[in-house]
């Protein structure tokens, strides 16, 4: 609780996304990183193991996100990746193949056009 008011003997209830460690606060403070705080809140409580938040003045645990590790996503995840990245490769060499110089009968074929036309 905490009372804005110089003087007055009432307090009011911490609002949501702040915390009131001290009867009789001026002010409240507000939630900080990886917690959150419902209305009337005492002390921020932490987000569970696992989870996080990453913005201040949280109000509801669903405010924290699960935790996601690049370097560990699942073997299943990776596979996608790399099929991906594979696709795109065999994809960026056949353009490149198709891009190639003629072969020797195509160059054959094409002279002796040339010869036709002269």
């Amino acid at each position: 609780m905490y009372n804005d008011l110089a003087g007055s003997a009432v307090c009011i209830s911490c609002p949501s996304g702040y915390y009131c460690s001290d009867e009789g606060m001026t002010s409240p403070e507000i939630c900080m990183l990886n917690s959150y705080c419902p209305e009337g809140s005492v002390e921020p409580t932490s987000c569970p193991e696992g989870t996080e938040s990453n913005l201040v003045g949280s109000t509801t645990e669903a405010d924290c996100l699960e935790i996601i590790d690049p370097i560990n996503v699942s073997s299943e995840e990776d596979d996608t990746v790399v099929d991906l990245i594979e696709d795109q490769e065999n994809e960026e060499s056949a353009d490149v193949e198709t891009e190639e110089e003629p072969s020797a009968e195509e160059d054959a074929e094409a002279s002796e056009s040339q010869d036709d036309e002269e």
